[in-house]
């Protein structure tokens, strides 16, 4: 996959994951949420605006958390390179 498509990926996971926090949590600042599910608020930051890298056992600590289905969080398609051979 090549480094813009996982940039990509990133930040759409980042920005479906953030906006999906805030619908359940809107009165819970950055802070708040960082606590419960024991993160630093920049690294948080950062996973919204697709900057970090993080773990499946990371992801399903938010989304336990925050009781996100999977699906709801991947609601997403990625634009891939049409001109490269698929192999």
């Amino acid at each position: 996959m090549s480094e813009k498509i996982k940039g990509d990926f990133r930040e759409k996971i980042g920005k479906n994951l953030k906006n999906l926090i805030e619908e359940r949590e809107k009165e819970n600042t950055l802070r708040k949420l960082d606590a419960s599910i024991g993160k630093d608020h920049s690294w948080l930051g950062k996973v919204f605006k697709g900057q970090q890298n993080f773990t499946i056992d990371s992801l399903a600590d938010i989304l336990i958390q925050f009781k996100i289905q999977p699906k709801e969080l991947f609601d997403f398609v990625l634009e891939f390179d049409s001109k490269k051979k698929k192999s």
